[in-house]
Order: C-alpha cells, then structure tokens, then sequence
C-alpha cells in the first residue's frame, strides 16, 4: 500500500476535503491516538498515512462532521459522520460493490436540518454514479435516483432549503441526455420536472426558490446550444420561460434570497452586449437592471446585497477574468450609478468584490491604470456621492491577497501576499470604512468567528503549519493545534455555531508519530488574553 505524499493531502484539503476514521482492520492498524491538550479531543484516532481523508463539513446545526475517508480499503472511499463533541464515527453508505467508492465519485451534500446526508457514489454498479439518502447519525440508506439507463449517471444535486426534496441533474433516461428531476429527500416517486427537451438539448443548471416554490434551471430546452432560463413547481408542472429572447445562452443567474427574484445576464436578441436582468422566479415582466453598454462591452458578474436592497455588477470586456468598473441599482427600480472609474482593462475582477453582511459597503481589489498598484479599497454600496477609502495598498514585492469581512460588517481580514515566498505572508484586520490596521503577523486562510471577536488562522513554513486564534482587535494570541515542527495542522473550518474548530492534524516520523487525526477544538488552548472590545463609534 502507497504511502500518500505531503503534496496529494495539501492539495486535497485546498479543495476542502478532510475526515476521520473508524477501528481498523489488522493490516490497517492505527497508532495509537495522542494524549489530548486542553481544548481539543480527537474526532477519529491517529490513522495510518496510507489513510486519505477527503470531502468534508459541518452540520448546519454544528452537531456533526461528515466525511469520505478509505480506511477499510486502500483507494476505496466510504462515507462517515461523527458527533462534533467525540465518539466514534459511523460509516454511513451502504456496501459498495467492487471497484466502487473511488473519489472523485464520491460526493456528499448535508440537508439544511442537519437530518440527512445526500451522497453520490457508484455503490450498487461500478462506474455508475448514483444518488443516495441516508440519516446523518446512520440508519437506512435509500436510493433516491430513478433506474437508470446503461451509461446514465447522477450529475448534480442538491437537497432544497426546506430539506423536504432533493433536485438532481442526470442522465437517468437516455444517455448522454441530462434532465432535471425532483424526488423526496427520504426517498419515493420521483418527477421529472423539465419537458422534453430538443434534439441535443440537456439542463445545465438550478437553484430552488423555497419562497415560490420553484426550481429555476438553465437548459438549451427549444434551440439546442441556447441555454435559456426557465422556472417548474418543485413537484413537477408547466415549465416556464423567464428570459426575453435572447440572441446568446444565458449566463450566470441567482435568486435573491428570500425575495422569489431571479437575476441572470444575458445578451438580448440583436446584440448589444450581455445585460442584467431581473423577473419573479414564477415567470413576469423582465427588467433590465443594467446600464447602456457601449461597444465591446458585458456585464460579467453581479453580486445580490445580503440584505436585498440592491445589486452590484461589473462592467468588463469579454468574462470574468477581465477587469472592470462597479455599479450599484436597486434590485428592482431606480438607475445605475457607478462605484469605480477605472482606465479600460482595469478596474475589479467579477471575483475579487462582496458587499458587507449588513449591505452598506463593498470590499473590493481595485486598480486603477498600469501604474497603479492592486489595493484593497471600501467604498459605500449606497448613495452619493460614492467615497472610497483605501485600506491596503501594498509595495512592489507584495499584493492585496484573499479578504474576509466580519458578520458585524466592522472588521475586514486581509492577507499582504508575498510575491517571492507565501510562507512570509501576512494578515492583519482593519476597520471597514478604514482606520489603523491590527496585525496579526504570519498567516493564511483567515475565518472570523460569528460574534465578530476572533480570527483563526493557519501560519505555514516549509516544515510546518499551526493554527492560531487572535483577537480580531488584537491580543489573545492561542496555538490551537501545537502539533510543533515537522508536523501540520491544515484545513480548519469553524462550526456554524462558532463553538467548534475542525481540523487534521499530520504527523511524520521526525516527531515520533506517523499518521493523521481530525480533530475539533473549542478554542481554550491557552489561557485567554482579552482587550477591551468598544464598537468603532466608541473607539
């Protein structure tokens, strides 16, 4: 059995895959797990390194981990869950036919309510992909998907916010020809929710609107190789068409959260560049939210506010790797006014904007011309006149890299990137409409808890990874990993609750362990150091 390199779990982890372990077999013994710190206990025991562990997440309720792992067999993977405050895990698919589980079949999707776990995999016919529902703490495992057709596969899928359905994309009927289905989320009769579809035709994509009760697809349903958009009860019925004509396939599309909106780009019948529009996901009047366009240019990206005033979109040339200027509408009424006013070919990438939780301000890495360094900028998502503020402006050795902002909408978290070596890369936090910016010192990955208080990040080196936890005002410095030199602590995520770290830990054999470990830390790896927290009116 291969030992798995450094570089194979780096890299599956940089996918957000992770996971654990059950009691093995004589020839997949484990070592026996480490003595726990204070604060952190193991969610599997130490695994041998031939184990992989891959595909990963937290309950939405932050009472469980689930995850894909081979621990009974080399290269075969299998689905688990365990309680987030330690037992030991339960594997949940059911038995896997020879020469099934291979990873990158096997998927998984936790429901909304935490109850059940959708999963994808070639469990019952080698190299058929097939879609699965079981409860999430173990139990019966249903088939969701229809019988399918020799060389049929499940494709997409996703269970509906309410956690009552599951919509899936596959090729259950005929070959190649990718539909669109809806099926109860424990299992039953499924409907096939698309008419036929023209010659060559397949459904692309969808979202599920719980307020209308709809699923809005993207198909080349009429005109093969037209994506158009259309919306269908989730139980099945009439399908309706939402776009105007169109002279070219429709491209990305969102629901507003919570409004029964739709909003997608498209480029209207004569050309003219792609535009943004809106329409009721049950079908209506077709807004068009975005401003004239000149020639040669396409409205790229969009980004809805989280509270549902308005939209932001982009401006740019041909896709989203193309950069250009920012503009804010409301969702449904009023004109377009712009937010930067860059020299053509800069400006903002479709990728490197958000708008704050509380939707008063967008984030953004913005440049101005070629002798313009890349710089974090802040700038008011609402009313004029638009003031931007500069938060980060880095040197010629480094960039703007990743941000968050926090769920308060005060912090933002931004990394200064080393352009030579992103071992010595650095994150700091600073207000949202500017201030003094507090460092943290070395780090990445940075994810601010739901009480906007703190920052956990990795700090890499080339013989180690650690995580730390932070103040996001500075001070409270914790090592929550301590795993020391030659070892990793890598993949974190923070349970929605923000009681909980997950995270593997690596061990090789210069520190006297080999092996892996997912485990969960409820931050109190070392005595608390606090500020003096005042919100920034009061500072």
């Amino acid at each position: 059995m291969l030992i798995k390199s450094l570089f194979w779990r780096l890299c599956a982890v940089s996918l957000t895959l992770l996971a654990a372990g059950l009691p093995l077999p004589a020839a997949r013994s484990a070592a026996a797990p480490l003595a726990p710190a204070a604060g952190w206990h193991g969610l599997t025991a130490m695994l041998p390194p031939s184990v992989t562990l891959y595909n990963w997440a937290i309950s939405p309720d932050s009472q469980y981990a689930v995850f894909v792992a081979d621990i009974d067999v080399d290269d075969r993977f299998e689905l688990y869950s365990v309680p987030i405050s330690g037992s030991v895990p339960v594997k949940l698919n059911g038995p896997l036919v020879a020469g099934g589980g291979q990873v990158n079949d096997f998927t998984f999707e936790i429901s909304p309510d935490s109850s059940r776990v959708i999963y994808r995999t070639d469990q019952d016919v080698d190299n058929r992909k097939e879609l699965y529902s079981v409860p999430i703490g173990g139990g019966t495992v249903v088939k969701l998907n229809g019988p399918m057709v020799t060389g049929g596969n499940v494709d997409s899928y996703l269970p509906d916010p309410d956690s009552e359905r599951v919509v899936y994309i596959a090729d259950q009927q005929s070959n190649d020809v990718f539909e669109l289905y809806s099926v109860p989320i424990a299992g039953g009769a499924f409907v096939k929710l698309n008419p036929p579809l023209v010659a060559s035709g397949d459904v692309h994509a969808f979202e599920s609107d719980p307020e209308a009760g709809v699923v809005v697809y993207t198909a080349d349903q009429d005109t093969n190789d037209r994506s158009e958009l259309y919306s269908v009860p989730m139980i099945g019925g009439s399908s309706t068409k939402l776009n105007p004509p169109v002279a070219a396939s429709i491209g990305s599309f969102r629901i507003a959260t919570g409004q029964a909106i739709v909003f997608f780009v498209a480029e209207p019948m004569g050309g003219g560049g792609y535009q943004l529009y809106a329409v009721d996901t049950v079908g209506g009047t077709v807004l068009r939210r975005s401003r004239d366009l000149n020639a040669g240019e396409n409205v790229v990206g969009f980004r809805i506010s989280p509270t549902g005033g308005q939209v932001v979109y982009d401006v740019a040339g041909n896709n989203q790797f193309t950069p250009g200027d920012l503009y804010a509408t409301g969702l449904l009424m009023g004109t377009s006014h712009p937010l930067t006013a860059a020299n053509v070919g800069f400006g903002v990438h479709s990728l490197d904007y958000a708008f704050t939780p509380d939707g008063s301000r967008i984030v953004c890495i913005y440049q101005h011309d070629a002798s313009s360094p890349k710089k974090l900028e802040s700038l008011n998502a609402t009313g004029l006149p638009v003031i931007s503020v500069d938060l980060f402006v880095p040197d010629a050795s480094h960039s703007a890299g990743i941000f968050r902002i926090s769920p308060d909408s005060q912090w933002v978290v931004f990394q200064n990137y080393d352009n030579n070596n992103f071992n010595n890369s650095t994150l700091s936090a600073i207000p949202t409409p500017g201030g003094s910016a507090v460092g943290f010192g070395l780090g990445t990955d940075p994810i601010i808890t739901p009480d906007s208080q703190r920052v956990i990040y990795r700090v890499p080196s080339s013989s180690s990874s650690e995580l730390f936890s932070s103040q996001i005002f500075g001070g409270g410095l914790r090592n929550l990993s301590r795993v020391g030199n030659r070892n990793y602590a890598i993949g974190a995520q923070l349970s929605p609750d923000g009681q909980w770290i997950v995270y593997e830990t690596q061990f090789n054999s210069a520190s006297g362990t080999l092996g892996y470990q997912l485990r969960a830390s409820d931050g109190s790896e070392a005595p608390p150091v606090f500020n003096m927290y005042l919100p920034l009116a009061l500072k």
